[in-house]
């Protein structure tokens, strides 16, 4: 296991709004992680204990309604019961319709972050081509994107036809 890299404790400071989301993040990368360690289920629980932190420990400690030791399933069926109503989706939206094309930041890289921010406030494509019509820095393709979403990366597929698109105009 000393192979497999270190997983970042689950942080619980910052925005309550924001937990929820990084509580998911955090299981998906924590499932992630178990898979190649070859840990038996009996081991996910405080294992995910341990690689959370304290935070995690106090917590399911707190939530969990059987008593120790809990099953890795009651664990995060707990916490996630306990952090989801924390969300907050008018933040969220409101994160999102905040998004704009950071300088020099690649047409890929910037969908790939509007699609990080509408999977939180569970937004479909036709808002994410919105906000990317809203937010892409040159007026040339905003101007020129069609109907379907695909169509506007299909420009962006050859990196010399993407090159016009870079520069604000």
């Amino acid at each position: 296991m000393s192979s497999v890299p270190a997983l970042e404790p689950f942080g619980m400071e910052g925005a309550p709004s924001a937990q929820a989301a990084w509580w998911k993040e955090w299981v998906d990368t924590l499932e992630t992680y178990f898979a190649p360690t070859a840990l038996g289920n009996e081991r996910h629980c405080p294992m995910s204990q341990h690689l959370g932190g304290a935070a995690i420990y106090k917590l399911g400690s707190s939530v969990v309604e059987e008593g120790p030791p809990f099953t890795y399933q009651s664990l995060k069926q707990a916490l996630t019961a306990h952090l989801e109503p924390l969300a907050n989706p008018d933040y969220e939206r409101f994160l999102l319709r905040q998004a704009r094309q950071l300088p020099n930041e690649s047409v890929d890289t910037f969908y790939a972050r509007l699609k990080e921010l509408a999977r939180t406030c569970t937004l479909l494509d036709a808002k994410i081509r919105v906000q990317f019509i809203r937010g892409c820095a040159s007026v040339k393709l905003r101007e020129s994107i069609l109907v379907c979403l695909w169509q506007i990366f299909s420009r962006c597929a050859d990196p010399k036809n993407c090159q016009k698109y870079v520069q604000p105009t």
